[in-house]
């Protein structure tokens, strides 16, 4: 069986395709993620108004939150690394790529579900306004990134 020139040159532009898409998921979630980081810690302190004793309930919690944060992100670099490496390699399958793509997808997870953990213990520890505040933040920001 012959395949025809036609359908060569649509699986090598359907491939090509798919590796831009993924090198630029890849890019996106390594750039968009410290900023909403930050933005998050300013507003908490900027709106929240946390008492002395809040700030020291809290400490605990962050310090633990930031190393998990930190080991997470560099996964993340790593895995996107290792996806930037796979497409711009002479020869790139698709499987390499997309084993890659999971990779990062995989610790872009993990650090997502570690920020949902860390907002319940810092929901647990503040007054009921706060919370409020706290939920609502969250809930605006996850449905589209405009926070209140």
């Amino acid at each position: 069986m012959t395949v025809a020139p036609r359908t060569l040159i649509w699986s090598a532009v359907t491939v090509l395709v798919a590796i831009g898409a993924a090198w630029r998921v890849a890019q996106q979630a390594t750039q968009s993620t410290g900023a909403s980081e930050q933005s998050f810690h300013e507003w908490l302190h900027a709106n929240l108004a946390l008492s002395a004793a809040q700030h020291q309930a809290l400490k605990p919690f962050e310090a633990s939150f930031e190393i998990e944060r930190e080991r997470l992100r560099n996964e993340i670099r790593a895995a996107g690394k290792q996806l930037a490496e796979g497409i711009r390699e002479k020869g790139a399958k698709p499987e390499t790529v997309e084993t890659s793509l999971q990779r990062l997808q995989m610790a872009q997870g993990e650090l997502q579900r570690a920020t949902l953990r860390h907002f319940f213990q810092m929901k647990d520890h503040l007054d009921p306004r706060q919370a409020e505040q706290l939920v609502r933040w969250t809930h605006d920001n996850l449905l589209d990134g405009n926070p209140h």
